[in-house]
């Protein structure tokens, strides 16, 4: 069965990047380990690297089926994406941008940022499809 999720990834993919809609970006910030030897009572400020990843998706305005008053509201717009991710742009410390264009499979936490436009969004739900095994695509109830 993983064969025919691996195509239908596939498929979702390229229709996702023929029909995406505007910037969509995912912004992780990390900042780099701390010594082992590292005095407990000094704050730890070390550098930070920003990764800026495109993303192939579409947004629309929040299925009524999804609406529940309470976590999804009638505003809320939904999020969908292929599982694919394209690094644009790694900013180190104070540094100018590095460009590139370096592909890598979907993977969002939660401390990292979406944006549409160039706008921060919050996640209000996740809907990935499917819910479990290889991800096709990636849904997300935004606010």
């Amino acid at each position: 069965m993983a064969g025919f999720y691996d195509e239908m990834r596939d498929m979702a993919t390229e229709l996702l990047g023929e029909f995406k809609q505007g910037r969509v970006t995912l912004t992780r910030t990390t900042q780099a380990e701390k010594p082992e030897d590292w005095p407990t009572w000094e704050p730890w400020t070390g550098e930070t690297t920003t990764q800026v990843y495109e993303l192939d998706a579409v947004v629309k305005g929040v299925s009524a089926k999804l609406i529940d008053g309470n976590v999804v509201i009638a505003s809320d717009r939904e999020l969908t994406c292929s599982h694919k991710m394209t690094l644009v742009e790694t900013i180190v410390g104070d540094n100018d941008p590095v460009v590139s264009s370096t592909p890598a499979e979907f993977d969002a936490g939660l401390l990292d940022t979406l944006s549409i436009d160039g706008k921060p969004v919050t996640i209000v739900r996740d809907l990935t499809v499917p819910g479990a095994g290889t991800p096709v695509a990636h849904r997300f109830v935004i606010r």
